[in-house]
């Protein structure tokens, strides 16, 4: 009978080392110095060696902008797929990056840059992305920020001015080298991402620095243009304003958010999804947060897989992307079946 003790102990010390690894998993996996997700959700972080401007997914790929080079890496492995370059138009005129974007197909991405004085801020499109890359100069938009597609249409959050400090506002883009471009609506403040749902509506989270809020147009207000904030829905109120704003493939509406001080320290970022409730209130649920001298700028999913892109505080940039998951979580419920029909199993046994 002793013998069948000593067994049946290291059974129940095997069983008890799994369920605290089943309670831990989720925790353990979270290995991310960009975002620490919320119950619910895993991240990780890949590329830890690069600084990423701007970057977004389509598919298994990842188009990735840093060090002034443009690079589509596999999403699966995380190796270079193609070296795309540069635009290279600044001479000695140092240029940055604004954006990148995949077209609806994948088959190109459109490229964004701003200069000093914003005098020459270009936008191009990159084409033969499977062999040698073609730079396109597409248009030029002063203090260009963030292009977004409805269908196969591109639209650009941004001045459209060289005089800083002026209304942020959301033009369709005039792609036949004319340059006038169609103002959508005026939305104040510093610019901030958008995004479009399959209907056509566009989101956008406001970076007023005070009142903060997502909204959403209609497909048939964006169409008719001429637009201001007052116009449109508000969906909930931000707790900070707004950096970037992502609509994924079921049409959930993602948004980060970032907290500075009167100083402009960075105090904290926010990863969130609306609710789908829409009014005054907060509807949204938190997804991730990162503490001080963290700036989420660019949030892209693809696959049900969320990449988040992390500026970090001057001088001290946070490297790579996190890449977030939802999980499932055991309900509590579960956890007291498995609790009770271990404690039975081991009752039973002590009968033997």
């Amino acid at each position: 009978m002793r013998q069948c003790d000593i067994s049946f102990s290291s059974l129940r010390r095997a069983a008890f080392v799994a369920a605290i690894w089943s309670c831990m998993a989720t925790t353990l996996w979270a290995a991310s110095n960009i975002i620490t997700p919320s119950s619910g959700y895993q991240a990780t972080d890949c590329l830890t060696t690069v600084d990423p401007t701007a970057m977004d997914v389509f598919d298994d790929w990842a188009a990735v902008y840093a060090d002034e080079h443009l690079t589509i890496y596999d999403r699966n492995t995380w190796q270079s797929v193609y070296d795309l370059g540069d635009a290279n138009y600044g001479g000695t005129t140092t240029t940055y990056n604004s954006f990148v974007t995949f077209d609806p197909s994948g088959n190109s991405l459109w490229v964004g840059y701003t200069v000093g004085g914003n005098v020459d801020d270009r936008i191009y499109q990159v084409t033969n992305l499977g062999s040698t890359p073609t730079w396109n100069h597409i248009a030029t938009l002063p203090s260009n920020y963030e292009l977004a597609f409805s269908k196969e249409t591109p639209y650009i959050s941004g001045l459209n001015s060289t005089a800083w400090g002026g209304p942020n506002a959301i033009w369709l883009l005039d792609v036949t080298g004319n340059n006038q471009h169609d103002k959508i609506a005026d939305v104040g403040g510093f610019a901030a991402g958008m995004a479009f749902d399959t209907d056509g509506n566009l989101y956008y989270g406001t970076n007023l620095g005070a009142n903060d809020t997502l909204v959403r147009f209609t497909t048939e207000q964006v169409g008719q243009g001429g637009l201001q904030l007052s116009d449109a829905e508000t969906l909930t109120r931000l707790p900070f304003p707004g950096a970037d704003v992502e609509v994924d493939s079921a049409d959930h509406v993602l948004f980060t958010v970032n907290e500075i001080d009167a100083n402009w320290n960075q105090l904290g970022s926010t990863l969130a999804m609306w609710d789908g409730t829409s009014g005054d209130g907060d509807h949204y649920k938190i997804i991730g947060t990162a503490g001080d001298d963290h700036w989420y700028t660019v949030v892209r999913t693809t696959g049900g897989v969320a990449y988040l892109n992390d500026g970090g505080a001057w001088g001290n940039p946070v490297l790579g992307l996190a890449e977030i998951r939802a999980v499932s979580v055991p309900e509590p419920s579960t956890l007291i079946l498995a609790a009770g029909s271990l404690l039975m199993f081991w009752w039973w046994r002590r009968q033997m």
